[in-house]
């Protein structure tokens, strides 16, 4: 006689969180009764954090040993100058305050854009992605390319996404991203820290921040 009887399958998600679930499975065995009926038990797997939104997917891959931080901070006024070399911002790197007139092209660059130039796409809704490796960290640049790709879509300029990838050798740690208002740092990028960038991204883009012309376009 055939039975159905359950078998256990581990399904492992990112690398950083699994669930448990039994599923039906005919083999030849004896006959199997529970209480005078056979068993067949389901077990609702946990959420595949890949289908959470951004934020609530960084969270459920739990902590990151390269200690990401997200501050928000009261924007310094934008304004239009000749030169922000004397300029002294409220954070590092800088996320709000005075700036160039004309921002840059958006994309990545292997040579440091001036931060005169990008806090002017910052002012415009963009999300600026930084790195200073002083000897190059490939894995670094790879990543935050990930993660411009992965987070959500512009929501005011659907020819673009208004993210910019740059060294800068000012800032105090390994990789940082910025949006007006709002900093995150992190000293490396594993899984859970990736997911959080990718929030970061996600959630300040355009007119999802605060940026005084947040939803100017290219």
């Amino acid at each position: 006689m055939r039975a159905i009887v359950p078998a256990l399958v581990v399904v492992g998600v990112l690398g950083s969180a699994c669930s448990s679930r039994k599923v039906l499975s005919e083999v030849d065995a004896g006959p199997l009764v529970l209480d005078g009926a056979s068993a067949a038990a389901e077990v609702a797997p946990a959420p595949d954090v890949r289908l959470l939104p951004p934020r609530d997917a960084a969270a459920a891959a739990g902590p990151s040993m390269c200690m990401p931080m997200e501050q928000k901070l009261t924007p310094m006024p934008s304004t239009v100058v000749n030169s922000t070399d004397d300029v002294m911002y409220n954070s590092n790197p800088p996320s709000s305050g005075p700036h160039g007139p004309m921002p840059v092209g958006y994309g990545a660059y292997d040579k440091p854009v001036d931060r005169y130039y990008w806090l002017a796409n910052l002012a415009r809704g963009a999300v600026v992605l930084l790195y200073n490796c002083p000897a190059g960290c490939p894995e670094i640049v790879t990543e935050l390319a990930r993660a411009e790709e992965e987070a959500a879509k512009d929501p005011d300029c659907p020819a673009s996404k208004r993210v910019l990838i740059t060294p800068y050798p000012m800032l105090d740690t390994k990789v940082a991203a910025v949006a007006w208002g709002s900093t995150w740092k992190a000293t490396c990028v594993d899984a859970a820290a990736h997911l959080a960038l990718v929030a970061f991204i996600s959630d300040h883009l355009g007119s999802r921040g605060v940026a005084p012309e947040k939803t100017t376009c290219p």
